[in-house]
Parts: C-alpha cells; structure tokens; sequence
C-alpha cells in the first residue's frame, strides 16, 4: 500500500505543534509552572520519525520502524547530507548525536521504566526543524511537477 508523503507531512507537522504546546508554561499556583517536557519529547521525536518516512516516501521507497537511526539510513544521500549540512557538524558528529536520541519515541512513553535517561533536546528540536524543511521542500518540488521530485 502506498503512503501519502503529504498525509504524512500534515500528521508530523500536528505532532511538532502538540510539542510546542507542551513547552508552553502555564502557572499552575504558588508561582509554579507547569511543563510537559516528556509529553514534548515523545510527540517532537515522531514528529521527526513522520517528517524522515514523508522523505522516504517522496523519494520512492516505504520505512517502518520508530528508530531514528534506521530511518536516516533509508533516506538518499542527498537527503541525509542537506540534513547534516543544516547542523554544521561533521557526518561522524551528526551520526553520534542521531544515536543517542534515536530511540526517543519508545524510550520517553515508558521513561518510568528507566533508571536515568538523557537526551539532548537542543539536536532533538533541530532535527525537527531540519526534517521538516526538507520534507517541505521535497513536496513543493514534487507538486510542481520536478522529475522525481528531486528538490
């Protein structure tokens, strides 16, 4: 069954926008604020999953999997050079950084069951952005009719 890069694209943007909201602090009394941080992290590290499978589907393949690693891989390399260009960061570099947060989607739902978790939000909200221009931009070219829809 094909996928529909664009239904793709629209659900990672709605995960991205549930992130931020997350982020939003609200006073919840006594001066205190609330943030949803976790609820933050599971819906951006989706959000990325989505935005890296609407790449692979514009680019005529199907990926599966939550693991952001995986995905990476599954993407052309001109895809995954734009991304790691967008870092300034060395291929190495940006790959070490992709493993660690790899496995956020699954780790942070269940973060109860560790004993410590870290991640490093900073690359993780990036990677959002990133994904999503890129994503954007294989879709504008893609519907302007660009063979392939090579951006």
């Amino acid at each position: 069954m094909a996928y529909d890069p664009q239904q793709i694209f629209n659900a990672a943007n709605s995960f991205l926008l549930a992130a931020d909201r997350a982020l939003e602090q609200r006073p919840v009394g006594s001066g205190q604020l609330q943030i949803l941080f976790v609820p933050a992290i599971v819906s951006t590290a989706f959000a990325v999953e989505l935005y890296f499978k609407s790449i692979v589907t514009l680019e005529g393949s199907i990926a599966k999997g939550h693991n952001l690693s995986v995905l990476f891989e599954r993407l052309s390399p001109n895809s995954q050079a734009t991304l790691v260009a967008s870092f300034k960061i060395d291929s190495s570099a940006f790959k070490q950084k992709l493993a660690g947060i790899s496995d956020a989607f699954i780790e942070w739902r269940y973060i109860f069951e560790q004993q410590s978790a870290n991640l490093d939000f900073q690359f993780l909200q990036g990677l959002a952005q990133a994904s999503r221009l890129q994503a954007e931009s294989w879709l504008t070219h893609h519907s302007s009719g660009t063979p392939n829809g090579a951006p």
